[in-house]
């Protein structure tokens, strides 16, 4: 049986990895609904992770900051990102302390992180991939001669082999072994993994 889920998790792997190549190839709106998709479990998972700790964030603030920022992103215009996390500090100010639920500093604090975790740098991820968009092209794979999508794959090559090089340096040379909670761990939980630390 350990054979067939470290099988079943390397056909995973496999399959996360040519969509996000396939989409990254694509460019324009393949590239920005994946990074936006992801974006969103991402979302989730940190809510999640902040209401364990007693952080209760605006979901608010981050789903509209994010919808914003990818916009742009997604129409080549990073002069509006500044503004828009401006913006989104501001109101979450705003937000957090004249709801019904007491907020405190860390609820503020968590929603700025998420603001600028989950929508501010992953707009970059989308603004690197316009990179020469309008680059002189051939008929034979025109995508193929774009800087951005160059750049994009060796981003998406560096973050997946060093996370396979961790994974393989910590199994051979690590003294701890991570604790995961047995039947904890399923199919939907690998491609999100997967996919965050291709989107990474």
């Amino acid at each position: 049986m350990p054979f067939l889920r470290k099988a079943s998790r390397v056909q995973v792997g496999i399959i996360v990895a040519l969509l996000f190549f396939g989409c990254a190839y694509i460019g324009s709106w393949a590239w920005s609904l994946l990074i936006f998709a992801s974006i969103l479990v991402g979302q989730g998972e940190m809510t999640q992770l902040l209401k364990g700790k007693g952080v209760k964030p605006s979901q608010v603030i981050i789903l509209s900051s994010t919808i914003l920022m990818m916009g742009m992103a997604s129409l080549n215009m990073p002069q509006f990102l500044p503004f828009i996390f401006t913006i989104s500090a501001i109101a979450s100010f705003f937000r957090l302390l004249f709801r019904k639920e007491k907020a405190g500093i860390n609820d503020i604090g968590g929603t700025l992180l998420a603001v600028i975790y989950l929508s501010y740098l992953p707009s970059h991820v989308l603004l690197l991939r316009h990179l020469g968009e309008h680059f002189q092209q051939t008929a034979l794979l025109p995508h193929w001669q774009q800087p951005g999508l160059h750049a994009l794959v060796f981003l998406l090559s560096v973050v997946a082999a060093s996370d396979i090089a961790a994974y393989y340096v910590g199994k051979a040379f690590g003294k701890h072994l991570l604790q995961i909670r047995p039947g904890k761990i399923s199919v939907q939980w690998q491609v999100r993994t997967a996919a965050h630390s291709m989107r990474a």
